[in-house]
């Protein structure tokens, strides 16, 4: 069975790095606004745990409440045939 697969769209803020080890020297994943990139279960589950905006909301009663949202949206590529 073969791995599955993302496609990753920053969708809040203009750029992000995602910094991927890789032995001596890290490499890094550059996500630019709007452009898809092809993406791993493992990256998808680290971005969507790192790359988080806080988002303050503030009812009319004064009451302020901090959600957090991610800066990606994420599809799920499908290999079938």
């Amino acid at each position: 069975m073969k791995p599955i697969e993302y496609l990753a769209t920053l969708v809040r803020g203009r750029q992000y790095r995602f910094r991927v080890p890789s032995g001596a020297q890290d490499k890094f994943i550059v996500f630019n606004h709007g452009n898809a990139v092809r993406v791993s279960e493992a990256i998808k589950s680290e971005l969507e745990k790192h790359a988080i905006d806080p988002v303050q909301t503030t009812f009319s009663t004064g009451e302020v409440e901090v959600s957090y949202e991610c800066k990606f949206a994420f599809e799920e590529l499908d290999e079938s045939p």
